[in-house]
């Protein structure tokens, strides 16, 4: 038995080292930064510019209300993340909702909930100060 898990430790290894040597596969891919902004959110915020001025669209922000004081998105409404099931009803009449907060963590949170809650066309905007550029870019 011990020259069976001997040959299989030595194959193991072997590829485990292959792997780590190319780790592609021969396939590129690029890394993106936090400085660089892909392609998916550039389309993503172009969406979110394209349906912010319409009046059937709100962008919520689910971070605190101290955070929200600090800094936040002109005409935005702040509903913390921990009070979005009970305030929801406040988004009834929208069409469309963005949601943003810090870092994005939160935004997707929000948006699952109100998804599971029968809201639809929820946009997760990620960080407020991304789309906050984005529409002001947009002027």
């Amino acid at each position: 038995m011990r020259p069976i898990y001997f040959l299989f430790g030595i194959a193991f290894s072997s590829s485990y080292t292959m792997g780590q040597s190319y780790p592609n596969h021969g396939r590129e891919h690029a890394t993106v930064t936090d400085s660089v902004i892909s392609k998916a959110e550039e389309a993503r915020y172009e969406f979110i510019r394209h349906i912010a001025d319409k009046a059937s669209s709100v962008i919520v922000d689910v971070r605190t209300p101290d955070e929200f004081k600090e800094g936040h998105i002109d005409k935005s409404m702040n509903i913390p993340l921990g009070d979005l099931v009970d305030s929801s009803y406040l988004l009834k009449d929208y069409k469309y909702i963005v949601v943003v907060c810090r870092s994005g963590k939160r935004s997707e949170k929000a948006k699952t909930i109100l998804t599971l809650q029968g809201f639809t066309n929820v946009y997760d905007g990620g960080a407020w100060q991304n789309v906050d550029k984005s529409l002001k870019y947009n002027k």
